[in-house]
C-alpha cells in the first residue's frame, strides 16, 4: 500500500503543481452580461460612483445606448440614450472624476476604412443610480453632451479602437490600431470647459504623444491611482509604467506581458484597481470576466 501511495504520489504531482500554477496564472471569473440588446460590447468602464457597477455599449450601428450592469451578478440596472448622437462607430469608453464631478466618455473613433477626417467624443455626466433599486426597464435619457471634434495631425485618417483618461494630466489618450505598431495621441481638455456643462462642441486637435511595438489595438485604460497603462488587442495584455524622467509618457522598457483569458473577438478593458481588471468580448450573450493583474511575466 505504502508503494503504490508513493507511486500515485509521484505520478499526480506533476499535475497537481501544473494545477496550482495555472490557477495562479488565470486566476480570473466570468459571468454573463444580461442584455439581449447588448451583442457586440466593444467597450467597458467602471462606475466612479460605486465599483461593483460597470458601463458598456456596443460597437458600430448599435442605438446611442450606455448600458448599467452589476458586475458581480451581471444583472442590467439600466439603460441610457444619448439624445440627438449617433453611433457611427463607438469603439470605447471610460469613465473619469474631477474634483467631485464624474464623467463617461464615449470613442465615436473607429474607422477601419480610414475614410474620416474627424472623429468625435461623447461626455456626459454620469447618471447617479440607486444602488438598491430593481434594474429599470425604462429607457432614460441624457440631453446634455458636450462633444469634442477630433482631428489628428496633418488631418490624417486613423484607425483607432482605445481611450483613456489621464487623470495626472487632464486628457484622453487615443492609441491606434495598426497592423505592426501603435502610436499614442494626446487630447489636453480643460476641466474648467465642463464646469458650465451643457451641450456644446469643441474642436480639438490630436497631438502625437510616443509609440509602442503593439499591433493591433483594441483596448486601454490608465489606473487613476498608479497612473499604469494597460493595453490589450485580441488574445494578450500589456501593462506598462509610467515614465520618471518624461511625465507625460509611458516607459517602453518597462512593457510587461499579461495573461489574459481567452476572448472571442475581445476589445474591452478597465481598471477596477491597480490590482484587477475587467474585460468583454463582441460575442452574445455578452462576458465580462474579471481577472488579477499579479500574472506578469
Amino acid at each position: 500500500m505504502l508503494f503504490s501511495f508513493k507511486k500515485i504520489c509521484i505520478c499526480w504531482l506533476p499535475i497537481l503543481v501544473l494545477a496550482l500554477v495555472t490557477s495562479s496564472l488565470f486566476a480570473q471569473s466570468v459571468i454573463q452580461l444580461d442584455c439581449q440588446e447588448l451583442q457586440e460590447s466593444s467597450g467597458v468602464a467602471v462606475s466612479r460612483f460605486n465599483s461593483e457597477f460597470i458601463w458598456s455599449h456596443n460597437d458600430s450601428g448599435g442605438k446611442p445606448r450606455l448600458y448599467l450592469f452589476n458586475r458581480t451578478s451581471g444583472k442590467l440596472h439600466g439603460a441610457y440614450e444619448l439624445t440627438d448622437i449617433a453611433n457611427v462607430d463607438w469603439e470605447d469608453m471610460c469613465s473619469f472624476q474631477i474634483g467631485e464631478d464624474r464623467y463617461l466618455a464615449i470613442a465615436d473613433v473607429g474607422d477601419n476604412s480610414r475614410k474620416r477626417n474627424q472623429v468625435e467624443i461623447y461626455i456626459v455626466k454620469e447618471p447617479r443610480f440607486a444602488l438598491d433599486e430593481e434594474s429599470s426597464s425604462d429607457l432614460q435619457k441624457i440631453k446634455k453632451v458636450v462633444t469634442l471634434v477630433v482631428q489628428y495631425p496633418n488631418d490624417a485618417a486613423v484607425d483607432c479602437e482605445s481611450l483613456a483618461y489621464d487623470p495626472a494630466n487632464s486628457r484622453f489618450i487615443l492609441l491606434t490600431k495598426e497592423p505592426i505598431s501603435c502610436r499614442l495621441f494626446s487630447l489636453p481638455i480643460e476641466p474648467k470647459k465642463l464646469d458650465d456643462f451643457d451641450d456644446k462642441k469643441i474642436k480639438i486637435k490630436a497631438e502625437y504623444l510616443q509609440g509602442f511595438s503593439l499591433s493591433l489595438v483594441t483596448g486601454a485604460d490608465i489606473c487613476p491611482q498608479t497612473r499604469q497603462l494597460m493595453v490589450c488587442n485580441y488574445g494578450i495584455g500589456f501593462l506598462v509604467q509610467p515614465s520618471a524622467e518624461k511625465p507625460l509618457t509611458w516607459d517602453r522598457s518597462t512593457l510587461k506581458k499579461i495573461t489574459l483569458p481567452k476572448r472571442k473577438q475581445g476589445e474591452s478593458i478597465a481598471f477596477v484597481s491597480p490590482t484587477q481588471l475587467i474585460m468583454t468580448s463582441e460575442f452574445a450573450p455578452t462576458p465580462l470576466w474579471t481577472t488579477t493583474i499579479d500574472n506578469v511575466k
